[in-house]
C-alpha cells in the first residue's frame, strides 16, 4: 500500500474510532441497539443494520439495568463491526472476544 493510501486509511479509521467512541449512549459502557441504529443512519448511511449486524457476529455484550432494552454493546466491538465493512474484510485475530 502506498504512503497516501495508508495515511488515509490511518485517518478513516480514526474518525470512525472518534465517532463511535464520543456519541451520546445511555449506558457509557456502550450502545443499545437503537443506539447502534441512529449511529449508523446519521453517521454511516451506507451500512445497514444487516451488514453491521452480519459483521458483528457474536460477541460479548451486558444486560441492560432496564430489561425490555436488552443488551448493551460495547463500543469497542461496534468499532471494530464498522472497520470490518468500510475496509471490507473479516475480524483480525486481535478483534476476537
Amino acid at each position: 500500500m502506498k504512503k497516501d493510501a495508508q495515511n488515509a486509511q490511518n485517518v478513516e479509521v480514526q474518525n470512525v474510532r472518534d465517532i463511535v467512541y464520543n456519541y451520546e449512549t445511555k449506558y457509557p459502557q456502550g450502545f443499545l441497539s437503537t443506539e447502534v441504529e441512529a449511529l449508523l443512519k446519521e453517521n454511516f448511511p451506507n451500512i445497514t443494520l444487516e451488514m453491521f449486524n452480519d459483521k458483528f457476529g457474536i460477541n460479548t455484550v451486558m444486560l441492560s439495568p432496564v430489561p425490555s432494552e436488552g443488551t448493551i454493546l460495547y463500543h469497542i466491538d461496534v468499532y471494530h463491526a464498522i472497520i470490518q465493512i468500510i475496509q471490507k474484510r473479516g475480524p483480525y485475530m486481535e478483534e476476537w472476544d
